[in-house]
This record gives C-alpha cells, sequence and structure tokens, in this order.
C-alpha cells in the first residue's frame, strides 16, 4: 500500500507552459489565503517536461489574510532560460481543517520589486 493514509488529500493548480527567454526579469504574481495546520504544505513547484516530474521552488508560509506574493522567476528567465516551463501550486494536507485558496494568478515580464 502506498497511500499516505485515509485522511490524505492534494491538489495541484497548474499554469499553462509558458517562455521565459524574453527577458531576464519574469515574476509570479498571486494572492492568497492559507490557514496552515501541522500536517499541511503549500508549495509553487516548477516542471521542464510538460508536467511529467515537478520540483519544489518554494514553500508558501501561511497567510490568515488575503495577501499578494511576487516570487521572482529569474533563476528561469533569460536568453538561456526556459523555453517551456510550468508551475503548480502544490497543497496536501492530512486533515479537514485548513486550505489554500488562490486568486490572480500571472506571470509577468519585469523585475520583481524588493520586498
Amino acid at each position: 500500500d502506498t497511500s499516505p493514509g485515509p485522511n490524505y488529500e492534494m491538489g495541484y493548480l497548474v499554469t499553462p507552459a509558458v517562455d521565459l527567454r524574453e527577458s531576464d526579469h519574469f515574476a509570479l504574481h498571486f494572492e492568497h489565503y492559507y490557514l496552515q495546520y501541522s500536517s499541511e504544505s503549500a508549495l509553487i513547484e516548477y516542471s521542464l517536461d510538460n508536467g511529467a516530474t515537478w520540483d519544489v521552488f518554494q514553500v508558501i508560509d501561511a497567510a490568515n489574510d488575503w495577501t499578494e506574493e511576487i516570487i521572482d522567476l529569474s533563476v528561469f528567465s533569460g536568453l538561456d532560460g526556459e523555453s517551456n516551463i510550468q508551475f503548480a501550486f502544490h497543497f496536501s494536507t492530512y486533515t479537514e481543517i485548513g486550505g489554500w485558496a488562490i486568486d490572480n494568478v500571472s506571470i509577468t515580464n519585469g523585475p520583481a520589486p524588493f520586498v
């Protein structure tokens, strides 16, 4: 049995594939509300093979109110950057209490502001 347990749930919200070679400065923008409990995780992942495999790019911290996030994607950007990359919002939990709401997702061309 490879199941992590009877109460385990996970979900993905996946972007279409994008080409980030146009500029050295792309950023992922989104708003979210994330009630975190001890057994939950919220991750930004990326795939370079049309979703066959995923790697963690960033762990997201709890946000008990709607919060804007801007994630610098310059590591994937530029002339030698990725021409076919997808991003995923990955949530997993063992509880039925928490959750992660995501809204207004966009990938923009321009440097991410310093926070």
